[in-house]
């Protein structure tokens, strides 16, 4: 867009843009903070050539998908990224804590971006009636206060 005015009227409220990761000679798009998606077409071996590897971090498990030909091939789930990588018996050199990039510096600067954003919005002080229906606001106080502070062993 050539006007930058329209292009910030655009952005507002946007608090994530998705982002690439480059690992070795593996392309990891990120395309919000819970879903990942791999694409290898090089290195994984002949039967994964043209593939899409897609990971989806769930509050209990990890995910993965494999793609070939816009066809599902192969689906592992695991409570852990290294645990469903070994899976998948390919990419066995790298951990899955690295091929899901939870712990890259990108990652976690994405991260704190969008927290810094969750911190500045307008909560309420004391929430009323009204609010508990408030999707936003309850999303919001819930990332804010109860995610990081919620064992994932509780059931919700």
């Amino acid at each position: 867009i050539d006007q930058p005015e329209t292009a910030q009227k655009l952005l507002e409220g946007i608090t994530f843009f998705p982002f690439i990761v480059e690992l070795e000679n593996i392309t990891v798009f990120v395309s919000c903070l819970s879903k990942i998606t791999i694409s290898n077409s090089d290195k994984v071996g002949h039967n994964y050539a043209a593939s899409v590897f897609y990971q989806h971090v769930h509050k209990d498990f990890f995910l993965i998908t494999i793609y070939q030909n816009s066809q599902i091939i192969a689906e592992y789930k695991d409570i852990s990224p290294n645990a469903v990588w070994k899976k998948t018996g390919v990419l066995t050199s790298i951990l899955g804590d690295t091929l899901f990039v939870i712990n890259h510096s990108i990652t976690l600067n994405r991260m704190n971006q969008v927290r810094q954003i969750l911190y500045s919005c307008q909560l309420p002080n004391k929430c009323t009636p009204a609010d508990w229906n408030n999707e936003i606001i309850m999303e919001n106080l819930y990332e804010l206060y109860l995610k990081r502070n919620i064992r994932r062993s509780v059931k919700w």
